[in-house]
């Protein structure tokens, strides 16, 4: 079974695209060809830029949608492979407006059939059809905050009324309290009001510094366990392991 693990949050600037590419990457390890990393941040599309990746024009996978007739084979062109991850590259804010739920939706029920773990990075908060699309379309939803008043608050506002409102079951939630520094806030305190575990993340001054080098952070504590199932062998990872090499095989 395919594992989709949407990384979401209220607000932006919480460090939710860092640690999503980070999972895919710990995915990917020992892994070849079997983890999707989507960026599905409409408008603003990041993960290309700290890949080092070009932006592809999604056209041809809008135009499939609308002819209902998309496929592995559409999807396989506007893939990139950068660290042992194939990359989808996000919405650029000249086409954005144009893609609706069922667009996002599609794309995800396609490569859910190639690939044994899809990981998403949506837009933060409940203003963009992508993050309807990735929250229903999930097995798993990563729910990433700060550890401060303000974001605490506005996590759990918005979680309700994702809960409420789009049905998303609270099973799926999983909270991580990012970038924790020594004396701050209380994690039993947090745990309370989430009333759920929470996974918590160090801050590392070492994380903004290797961003701007283009260089990938990779958070010590997301120690993440390997699967070890062989890759599909749909037609998809046939025309993929014939046709394309690794962007760069440089070591992160």
């Amino acid at each position: 079974m395919t594992n989709i693990t949407t990384f979401w949050s209220a607000t932006g600037g919480v460090g939710k695209t860092t640690l999503a590419i980070a999972q895919a990457i710990m995915l990917a390890r020992g892994e070849k060809n079997k983890v999707a990393l989507l960026d599905f941040n409409e408008a603003t599309p990041n993960i290309h830029r700290k890949l080092s990746l070009r932006c592809v024009d999604l056209t041809q996978i809008y135009d499939a949608i609308e002819q209902e007739n998309l496929t592995a084979d559409t999807i396989s062109p506007c893939l990139q492979k950068k660290h042992g991850i194939w990359v989808l590259t996000g919405i650029s804010f000249q086409e954005f407006d144009r893609f609706e739920e069922r667009h996002f939706s599609t794309i995800i029920q396609v490569l859910k059939n190639e690939f044994s773990h899809v990981v998403i990075d949506c837009n933060a908060g409940i203003f963009f059809a992508s993050t309807l699309a990735s929250l229903r379309n999930s097995d798993e939803i990563k729910v990433v905050t700060l550890p401060t008043s303000d974001s605490v608050k506005n996590t759990i506002t918005f979680m309700d009324f994702i809960q409420k409102n789009w049905g998303i079951k609270k099973e799926k939630y999983k909270v991580i309290l990012n970038m924790i520094r020594p004396g701050g806030v209380s994690l039993d305190g947090i745990k309370a009001l989430f009333n759920t575990d929470i996974h918590s993340i160090k801050y590392d001054p070492q994380a903004l510094k290797l961003q701007e080098t283009g260089k990938i952070f990779m958070p010590s504590e997301m120690n993440i366990s390997k699967n070890k199932e062989k890759p599909r062998k749909g037609f998809f990872s046939f025309s993929i392991l014939r046709g394309k090499t690794d962007v760069d095989n440089k070591p992160i």
